[in-house]
């Protein structure tokens, strides 16, 4: 998710939302990105759908993964 829809979503929704990008993880691996995520107890949006439903279905227990399907999202708008 982009910065400022993370922000958007604290502002105006009230919700807890960071970006990848905010953390500093923008280059980080995508296993690494899941692990942050499972140690913030934080739920994962994300549109890498293909390497993120196997990270989901190889961890027994995480917060959630939102998988978006939509292939017209562009690489600005993550």
């Amino acid at each position: 998710m982009s910065p400022s829809i993370a922000r958007y979503l604290c502002k105006e929704m009230l919700l807890d939302a960071v970006a990848v990008r905010d953390r500093n993880l923008l280059n980080t691996p995508d296993y690494e990105i899941l692990e942050y995520a499972f140690q913030e107890d934080r739920i994962l949006v994300t549109a890498n759908v293909r390497d993120f439903e196997k990270f989901a279905n190889a961890r027994e227990v995480h917060a959630g993964i939102v998988l978006i399907c939509d292939g017209t999202l562009l690489p600005t708008s993550k």
